[in-house]
């Protein structure tokens, strides 16, 4: 089914106040914060449902599940009600670390970011499936890495002074290496990490309106399924010369 990856913008303040903090209160049934942070943020009916879901999806999970098909793909989902996020189709950080070993340099252990229960499986990639109560329309759901402002502002030199690291991601991400920049220089205005996930943003591109979607599809940045509908089309005029 291949990979449907985004990029969600979050700081690690952010990844405590949208979820985190909340897993308690709503497992014990109280949603008084719950409550006030969907009415700060003056969140939809129909968003405060899907936000209510992936928080008690979070809050039922037991210890001993994979962090990144659990909390990481909750995480992101969460984001999705409260800032702009970017889709490169199947491309990812997270991926490419895997291709090009210096940009794990760019990586920290989630260890070292957030307490996590004792035993918890790291895969510091994507789940080949959702162990979490979401599940993903488009197949497998996971979060993935999670680049801190820190090293999005080292990220961004690099690509910048070391012409290897720019030939290995542009060569990579191809046409949406735009997209990739454009989120981290997101990151790096608003003073924010960049978390990977695939499934939360499932975009169609042979039929955008069956596009699916785990958290507010309206936050995704436009030009990510622009580019991937344009390659669809492309696809079928090739096909359709073919026969």
């Amino acid at each position: 089914m291949g990979f449907h990856i985004t990029c969600h913008p979050m700081t690690e303040q952010e990844m405590n106040e949208l979820y985190f903090n909340l897993l308690t209160p709503m497992a014990r049934g109280n949603e008084d914060l719950f409550n006030s942070i969907c009415e700060r943020n003056k969140l939809s009916a129909q968003a405060r449902n899907n936000y209510r879901r992936i928080l008690l999806a979070g809050a039922a999970t037991p210890p001993e599940a994979s962090f990144e098909a659990t909390h990481g793909l909750h995480l992101a989902a969460a984001q999705g009600f409260f800032r702009q996020y970017f889709y490169t189709g199947d491309r990812g950080f997270t991926l490419l670390k895997d291709r090009l070993t210096l940009f794990r340099d760019f990586l920290q252990s989630w260890e070292r970011i957030l307490i996590l229960p004792p035993n918890n499986p790291l895969l510091y990639g994507f789940a080949e499936r959702s162990e979490g109560a979401l599940a993903s329309a488009g197949g497998a759901a996971s979060g993935g890495v999670f680049i801190s402002y820190s090293r999005v502002l080292r990220l961004l030199t690099a690509l910048e002074v070391n012409s290897v690291a720019r030939q290995g991601f542009r060569e990579y991400f191809n046409e949406y290496q735009s997209v990739f920049m454009a989120a981290l220089e997101y990151c790096r205005i608003n003073v924010c990490g960049l978390l990977e996930a695939t499934g939360v943003y499932n975009f169609n591109a042979a039929d955008p309106g069956k596009t699916t979607s785990l958290t507010n599809p309206t936050r995704c940045d436009p030009i990510g399924p622009e580019i991937a509908r344009r390659k669809q089309e492309r696809l079928g005029s090739i096909n359709r010369i073919g026969t």
